[in-house]
């Protein structure tokens, strides 16, 4: 385990999965290997598919903002023409799968524009009657 607490698996743990994944596994047996989900190795591949060894190492550059644009065209390019996830994460380089599957349940809820920006903070509420 690590000593930082907000990752599970240490450094080395980390560089024999790039190594396991570099020499081609895949996500189950990455998993049976290492006796981790394999939801957790899946993760871990497209992972390493977006950032390379990077990435699984936690190196990252911060939070990263999509426009609408790009939002939509990932969106349709998995909803409407097939794609699966991992080659629209690939095509628009979006570093995790999490926001892609919120954007595509967005859009099959609200349609396209479930993905404009919406305003941040408090909404403004009525204003007080005078006394």
């Amino acid at each position: 385990m690590c000593r930082d607490r907000r990752r599970h698996y240490d450094d080395g743990f980390m560089r024999v999965v790039a190594d396991l994944i570099r020499g081609g596994a895949g996500r189950r047996s990455l998993a049976r290997r290492l006796g981790v989900p394999v939801s957790t190795a899946g993760k871990w591949v497209l992972s390493y598919r977006f950032g390379g060894e990077a990435a699984l190492m936690g190196e990252r550059e911060g939070n990263r903002r999509y426009d609408y644009e790009t939002k939509l065209a990932a969106v349709r390019d998995h909803v409407e023409h097939g794609l699966t996830k991992a080659e629209v994460m690939e095509k628009y380089r979006i570093a995790s799968l999490t926001p892609l599957e919120r954007w595509c349940r967005e859009y099959r809820s609200g349609g396209p524009d479930a993905l404009r920006p919406k305003p941040k903070g408090r909404p403004r509420g009525a204003k007080s009657k005078p006394r």
